[in-house]
């Protein structure tokens, strides 16, 4: 990970976690009832907030990964060799960076809600997207194997990070606040703000490590 661009992006991800620290630490001084300066000051320290600066920077980094496996798709099909796996991961990603923004998650929890497929404590949209989250391993599993080992171990980590994240410590939010806590103000408490920070911390990690990861693949198979 000597690459400037990874570096810039770990340390944009060491900063935004400082960020949603202080917000925690401060957050007496800025969750108000009405929207004041000081409440859009927490908004944008938040990592879980989708008016924060994380939110911002986890919408262009997806959207940069999206964009790096698209071009590798491109070179792959430019010299005859097999693409789509290529194809589906920078749809994938594509799908992340909008999702940071527009919340489709959300309108899987409907789903969810609407079909009861619910865990007692946790989000509905959970369980639409863990099958979702098969479906697409699924899809992908051809085009994983075929890939070279030190490409598809970092990749399957960098997976295998980012779920631990957005769906692990997503259970662990909601398992406070509905099961322990039992109290829907626990929402807003420096637990949740931690767990919160945790999550999505995770979540930028594991789209540095497969943007560092496509830029070795890259250079390695370049002809």
């Amino acid at each position: 990970m000597r690459r400037p661009i990874v570096r810039v992006l770990l340390w944009a991800t060491a900063v935004l976690a400082v960020l949603h620290l202080l917000g925690v630490a401060s957050a007496d001084l800025w969750r108000t009832e009405t929207v004041t300066g000081r409440s859009i000051v927490g908004s944008w320290l938040s990592l879980d907030s989708e008016a924060g600066f994380g939110t911002w920077f986890a919408v262009v980094q997806a959207a940069l990964a999206a964009a790096i496996a698209a071009l590798v798709a491109l070179r792959e099909h430019h010299h005859g060799r097999s693409w789509w796996g290529w194809a589906l991961v920078a749809g994938v990603l594509a799908t992340l960076s909008l999702d940071e923004q527009i919340m489709f998650h959300e309108n899987l929890g409907r789903i969810g809600a609407a079909f009861s497929l619910t865990i007692a404590g946790v989000s509905p949209w959970f369980v639409p997207a863990a099958v979702l989250v098969v479906i697409v391993g699924a899809a992908l599993l051809p085009f994983g194997v075929s890939l070279p080992r030190r490409t598809r171990r970092r990749l399957v980590a960098a997976t295998a990070i980012f779920l631990l994240g957005a769906l692990g410590f997503e259970v662990l939010a909601w398992v406070y606040v509905v099961l322990i806590a039992d109290d829907p103000a626990a929402a807003l408490s420096p637990v949740v703000g931690v767990l919160q920070l945790i999550e999505e911390t995770l979540e930028m990690l594991a789209v540095t490590l497969a943007i560092a990861t496509l830029l070795d693949h890259g250079r390695r198979t370049a002809t």
